[in-house]
């Protein structure tokens, strides 16, 4: 490859927190007298900042809850997830492990949370071999908008063009080719039609460990 960076997102490609956030949102909007499904997590909110996740939950089932408390509840259940249930998701040691010899940048690029960024790199113990780390949290916008990945290759000193995303969702592909990225997709349902303009799609990170 020709690329000088790789930028990581996290959940779902670092950690297999996807089920996390899905038990999260549930629990916690379990006590407004809802409850949602992993499927309709995934189709309204994944990928997204918790922002966006908490104003999602509201509209959808016009609940009279300030914005504030529910992201603060969701976030203390997936922290409280992550601490006792959190693992890595298969190839992510590898895969680090041969980016650093091989002499890239290591950066990362989330959705999340500062809060939930430090307990989750806590938790896997990978603080150490991140050289930029950019929350959405910091930005106007989250994903599906460029400017977290954007700001993660200025914070590198890299140029968009020479940098390679890994992604597991639509909205975090979408804002990595907006960057004008390289896009290497990796999930269970990578042959799915909507991930088709992906550059290249893999179902499990060590694949992704043997092209770089």
């Amino acid at each position: 490859m020709n690329n000088k960076a790789i930028i990581f997102d996290m959940d779902g490609v670092l950690i297999d927190s996807e089920p996390l956030w899905q038990k999260a949102q549930d629990i916690c909007l379990s006590q407004y007298g809802v409850r949602v499904t992993p499927e309709e997590c995934e189709r309204h909110t994944m990928g997204k900042r918790i922002d966006a996740i908490a104003q999602t939950w509201k509209d959808m089932f016009h609940l009279d809850v300030d914005l504030n408390t529910l992201e603060k509840g969701i976030l203390d259940k997936l922290c409280l997830q992550v601490m006792e249930e959190g693992r890595a998701m298969p190839g992510v040691s590898e895969m680090i492990s041969a980016a650093k010899a091989l002499g890239y940048q290591i950066g990362l690029a989330t959705s999340s949370s500062r809060r939930v960024v430090n307990v989750v790199l806590d938790k896997l113990g990978l603080v150490e071999y991140f050289d930029e780390i950019s929350s959405a949290e910091d930005e106007k916008y989250g994903k599906p908008h460029p400017a977290v990945y954007l700001t993660t290759a200025r914070k590198l000193n890299v140029q968009p063009k020479d940098c390679l995303v890994i992604e597991d969702s639509l909205n975090g592909l979408i804002a990595a080719k907006s960057a004008m990225m390289t896009t290497y997709l990796v999930s269970h349902d990578c042959q799915a039609p909507k991930f088709a303009f992906a550059d290249n799609r893999f179902s499990s990170m060590l694949e992704v460990v043997k092209v770089i």
